[in-house]
């Protein structure tokens, strides 16, 4: 009784409402040979079109791409450009910030280091924990007055 259980379970598997599921059609003449000689396997039905060679379909793909580009990518190049200007025009005796929160004038620089003063105690951060230069806010609000 064991031994067929498993051909009970692909029994049930298979749907009855469409006849040339089943194994015992594929024999028949005029089952299911004429219908599937007509289709592609995994493709479309004749008569309809793939939705993915669709104009529409690659136009909107190709939309997608350009808003991305735009509204991402463009921007953020742009952010790293003005941080890396920044960064290269950092000078000794400049007043910074870093990206915890702390202020300090700029004692030493290196190459990818920045030791900063901070009252009497000098510490070494990176150059890119450096988010701000306060002597450019300065300037830019003496010329707003």
């Amino acid at each position: 009784m064991t031994a067929h259980a498993p051909f009970v379970l692909l029994a049930l598997t298979q749907d009855p409402g469409n006849p040339t599921d089943g194994p015992a059609d594929k024999g028949q003449a005029g089952g299911g040979a004429e219908s599937t000689a007509t289709q592609t396997p995994g493709g479309p039905a004749p008569g309809q079109v793939n939705p993915c060679s669709d104009p529409n379909t690659l136009m909107m793909f190709g939309l997608f791409g350009l808003l991305m580009y735009f509204m991402i990518l463009r921007p953020e190049q742009r952010r790293r450009k003005e941080a890396q200007k920044m960064m290269s025009s950092l000078q000794k005796g400049d007043t910074v910030v870093t990206n915890g929160g702390l202020h300090g004038e700029i004692a030493a620089i290196n190459d990818k280091t920045i030791t900063l003063k901070v009252d009497t105690v000098r510490m070494t951060f990176d150059k890119a924990a450096i988010v701000r230069v306060e002597r450019d806010e300065a300037a830019k609000g003496d010329a707003k007055k």
